[in-house]
């Protein structure tokens, strides 16, 4: 990786498949997967170095030391961003984030498209 890489790291599962496809294009990018399960030496040097957080909105698909709040945000001193897949961003403590100059977003209605067709192919 280049000097000037890049960490994102997510939790369970990515809302698409094409988001690691994009990224493994990226030489200055790594992306890591982590469970809700994986043991602290694993996930705790990963959120040391994160820039990235794609998260998924639903709080209980999420173990409660992967939301997002001031302890987390303790631990990933070089988070930039936090990203959210879906229609909220329940496990993610927004204040905090503004305290720490972490920006969050979402991306909520991304797969309305994708439902609408699904919807309409079924004749409804």
């Amino acid at each position: 990786m280049s000097v000037n890489s890049k960490r994102v790291f997510y939790v369970k599962y990515l809302a698409h498949p094409v988001y690691a496809e994009i990224l493994a294009t990226r030489s200055d990018v790594r992306l890591d997967r982590l469970e809700n399960g994986s043991p602290e030496e694993i996930f705790a040097p990963i959120l040391a170095e994160a820039h990235a957080y794609q998260i998924g909105a639903a709080r209980d698909e999420l173990a409660p030391h992967f939301h997002v709040h001031a302890d987390l945000l303790r631990r990933a001193p070089n988070l930039l961003i936090v990203s959210s897949n879906g229609a909220g961003f329940d496990p993610v403590d927004v204040e905090a984030c503004t305290a720490a100059g972490v920006l969050v977003v979402n991306q909520s209605g991304g797969n309305a498209h994708s439902c609408i067709s699904w919807y309409d192919a079924l004749g409804r």
